[in-house]
């Protein structure tokens, strides 16, 4: 039969350990475990599933989806539309001891991503702190008792293509912009980086991304033109070339191309340009319907958000 024990103190009788005999198990009713002045429930992690549009994580429902947890996970179903997720203050009774994950949520009703349909995650201020842009995005939040951390435990998809639908010619020696206006086509631009009046993306914070460019010409004399790439600080203030090929020696095979990986800062923007250096005038290559492979083109692929 089992036994009950009831005390009204307990008191080791030596040393500073109580121990339970590896034979008895100790059972306690549900909420009644405290560590800490955190109480602690049964389950050590919790799944919710989000589908209002705006979520705060500290009313009183939300708040007990995390309290008392090591982990809980919020999969915001973004299907209908963009969603917000605030997260509860770093201060909060119980935040020092649960992380809190916000993932977008997989579901048959939308295809493989939803963006533009974002799910962005603002600390308790309201002020955004990370974005989600398709699904299986996610990021992991701890508190320090003071501030929100990011664990680095997170998967981010801003991302960007766009290709021109129309050839352009270039004199010898000259360098123009990739992109004008009524000649490329915004083929996808996860985050809305893109800005269609200075023809580059705007970077809204600091990441590392994979730049990509490709310029095509249509001329049977080679390949001579090249990409020629810019990056703009602090919202245009100062410029410098990051990817430039100025040599008319060059061997003209494969040339187009350029892919490298760069750090940035929040307010600077990538600008596409090419450059001719052939002895005579060459034709940018553009393409309205396959553009992303027969015509010239630029994308760019958030890998890691600072």
């Amino acid at each position: 039969m089992a036994a009950t024990l009831k005390l009204t103190a307990l008191e080791a009788s030596a040393g500073s350990t109580i121990t339970v005999d590896s034979a008895t198990t100790l059972s306690l009713s549900a909420d009644k475990l405290s560590v800490g002045g955190v109480l602690l429930s049964q389950g050590n992690t919790s799944v919710n599933v989000l589908t209002a549009a705006s979520t705060d994580l500290a009313d009183v429902a939300h708040t007990a989806m995390w309290t008392a947890k090591t982990k809980a996970i919020f999969s915001v179903d973004a299907s209908g539309g963009a969603k917000t997720v605030q997260l509860p203050p770093a201060n909060a009774a119980g935040r020092s001891t649960v992380s809190i994950v916000i993932s977008v949520k997989a579901t048959s009703a939308v295809p493989a991503t939803v963006s533009p349909n974002l799910v962005t995650v603002n600390n308790s201020s309201g002020a955004e702190v990370f974005t989600l842009y398709a699904i299986g995005d996610y990021v992991e939040f701890v508190s320090d008792g003071t501030n929100d951390l990011r664990t680095g435990n997170e998967h981010i998809s801003a991302k960007g293509f766009v290709f021109r639908t129309a050839n352009e010619s270039i004199t010898s020696g000259a360098t123009e912009v990739m992109f004008q206006a009524a000649e490329f086509t915004v083929r996808n631009d996860w985050g809305a980086w893109w800005n269609s009046t200075n023809f580059a993306a705007e970077i809204p914070y600091a990441c590392r991304i994979l730049v990509e460019c490709a310029a095509f010409t249509q001329n049977a004399a080679g390949q001579l033109i090249f990409p020629s790439i810019t990056r703009y600080y602090s919202s245009r203030a100062s410029n410098e070339y990051i990817w430039r090929r100025d040599n008319r020696t060059l061997a003209p095979t494969n040339g187009g191309d350029a892919v490298f990986t760069r750090d940035f800062a929040a307010g600077d923007e990538i600008e596409y340009s090419v450059v001719n250096w052939g002895l005579g005038t060459q034709t940018l290559s553009g393409d309205a319907t396959n553009g992303w492979y027969q015509g010239a083109y630029a994308k760019w692929t958030v890998l890691r958000r600072y």
